[in-house]
C-alpha cells in the first residue's frame, strides 16, 4: 500500500502569492528563538534563507526550489500533525495582524527595500556571530508574516527589528576583534 505523500512542490503551489512570505517565515523563525543551536545551524538555515530573499528582491513570481528539493516528499498526516501543532501560535498572530498600511506593491522601490533588508538579515544568520543571529531573524520572521497578511505595521517592526539586529551583530563584531587585538597586540 503506498503512503499519502505530498511534495515540496505541491506545498509550494499551494501557497500561491503567500509563498515568499511563508518560506522566510520557516527559515527565519528556529533563528529568531534564542537558544544555544550547534555549530552550523544557524549557517544551514541562513543559506535557503539567502536564497529566498534574493529570489524575493529580483521579483520571482514564486519561490523557485531545486528539482531534488522540489520532489522531496512527506507523509500527509505527518504534515497535518505539524500544523496542528502550530495552529494555536498562528491563531495568536491573526489576532494582532490584520491588513493595514499596505503601500508595498510588487516590483516597486519600498518591495526592493523589503529584499535587501531581508537580504541583510540572511547574510547576519549565516555569520557565525555569537548572539549576532536571533534578532536579524527575528526581523525577517515579522517582515514574512506582515507579507503573508498585507500588514505594513509588522513590517515595518520587522525593519526597526532588522536595524536594531544590524546594530547587535556590528557591536558583536566590533568587541570581539578589539578584545582579541588587545589579547595579542
Amino acid at each position: 500500500m503506498q503512503k499519502d505523500l505530498i511534495t515540496l512542490n505541491e506545498i509550494k503551489k499551494s501557497l500561491k502569492s503567500k509563498g515568499f512570505g511563508v518560506i522566510l517565515l520557516i527559515f527565519s523563525i528556529p533563528i529568531a528563538i534564542p537558544l544555544p543551536y550547534p555549530p552550523g545551524f544557524t549557517t544551514i538555515l541562513g543559506m535557503p534563507l539567502l536564497m529566498f530573499s534574493l529570489q524575493f528582491y529580483l521579483h520571482q513570481p514564486a519561490p523557485w526550489l531545486p528539482a531534488f528539493i522540489a520532489k522531496k516528499s512527506f507523509e500527509r498526516h505527518k504534515l497535518a500533525s505539524v500544523l496542528e501543532k502550530i495552529a494555536p501560535y498562528v491563531r495568536k498572530f491573526e489576532k494582532l495582524s490584520r491588513p493595514r498600511f499596505w503601500v508595498f506593491c510588487p516590483n516597486t522601490i519600498p518591495y526592493k527595500v523589503i529584499g535587501i533588508f531581508m537580504i541583510l538579515n540572511s547574510v547576519c544568520v549565516i555569520l557565525p556571530i555569537i548572539f549576532g543571529n536571533a534578532i536579524p531573524a527575528l526581523g525577517t520572521a515579522l517582515i514574512s508574516m506582515g507579507l503573508i497578511r498585507r500588514d505594513g505595521a509588522f513590517v515595518v517592526l520587522g525593519m526597526i527589528a532588522s536595524i536594531i539586529g544590524w546594530a547587535v551583530a556590528s557591536a558583536v563584531v566590533i568587541i570581539g576583534a578589539e578584545f582579541i587585538k588587545s589579547i595579542f597586540g
